[in-house]
């Protein structure tokens, strides 16, 4: 288990790979670590939010998971889009979780 300084430093370092590549709206750390009840195995979940993506989904969400292959494989990106938030799940992200970066 990773004390959350590490993790908002790998978050970080993520974060500077992401925005090389792709012009988000925010990169928000959330889930265990964020809430305080990471165990052994957590992984570390990033929120990375577009405001009406318009790309390939599968062919973006590949690229978020190559790119922490230079960081941390404990990184878990989720590809996510605000203006499209049926399930009120980026709401909940932005609620709960700790924005890193925002344009």
């Amino acid at each position: 288990m990773l004390d959350k300084g590490t993790v908002i430093n790998t978050v970080e370092r993520y974060t500077e790979a992401v925005t090389r590549e792709f012009s988000p709206s925010a990169i928000v750390l959330f889930g265990s670590y964020v809430n305080g009840n990471p165990h052994e195995d957590s992984d570390i979940d990033v929120g990375v939010v577009f405001d009406g993506f318009t790309g390939d989904w599968r062919k973006t969400a590949a690229q978020l998971w190559r790119l922490r292959r230079g960081v941390s494989f404990d990184i878990e990106p989720h590809l996510l889009d605000s203006t499209n938030d049926k399930s009120g799940f980026v709401k909940h992200v932005f609620m709960t979780g700790q924005i890193i970066y925002k344009a």
